[in-house]
């Protein structure tokens, strides 16, 4: 009986954690609002707060495993790389970090969108592109080539452009197209506006 690698254990716990997270931004709300819902009914409270929890509680939870990928993606982009380090290594290939973040990243929407083909895409969509053209950025910035080629002030605010041009895309969203954002963004940005 083979063990679990003492060396991958760090990024299993990471896996873990960046699962419940992910999980947990997209299924409290929607568990929030049934409960606030069920809370707030005027005609018997009672049969509204059995209901939510004998009926519809049980449903969302199913939902929240076998129809949402986010917290899939957010495992896969976190602790990724670790395993792909870890299985390169194990065929005597070299990856660099920065390399292995990109792939993880890539590959974690890419299966994602196999998994899943009916999900909403539009925050995968922005978390994965944001991540990889980060670590793209990233790698320009420490080539001597881009750095003698390319002015010293787009290097030093890349990550502010790209912060910028996800933001406001959402906002765009938040706005004209408000159906286009999944439930927690559009969760956030009402509290923020309060």
């Amino acid at each position: 009986m083979s063990s679990f690698p003492v060396e991958l254990e760090p990024a299993l716990k990471t896996l873990i954690r960046a699962y419940g997270v992910g999980w947990s931004v997209t299924t409290v709300p929607t568990i929030l609002a049934l409960v606030v819902k069920s809370l707030l009914s005027k005609q018997n409270r009672l049969g509204a707060i059995q209901k939510a929890i004998l009926l519809t509680l049980p449903q969302v939870l199913k939902k929240s495993i076998t129809d949402n990928g986010f917290p899939l993606l957010v495992a896969g982009a976190f602790a990724g790389p670790k395993f792909l380090t870890y299985f390169m290594n194990k065929q005597k290939k070299k990856i660099s970090q920065k390399s292995a973040i990109f792939w993880s990243s890539l590959i974690s929407i890419w299966s994602i969108r196999r998994l899943f083909p009916n999900i909403k895409t539009l925050d995968l969509t922005f978390f994965v592109l944001v991540r990889a053209l980060d670590v793209f950025a990233h790698r320009i910035y420490v080539s001597p080539k881009v750095r003698q080629a390319v002015p010293e002030w787009s290097l030093e605010y890349g990550n502010i452009a790209i912060f910028m041009l996800a933001s406001t895309e959402i906002i765009f969203s938040w706005f004209y197209e408000p159906e286009r954002l999944p439930r927690f963004v559009s969760l956030f940005f009402y509290m923020a506006t309060l």
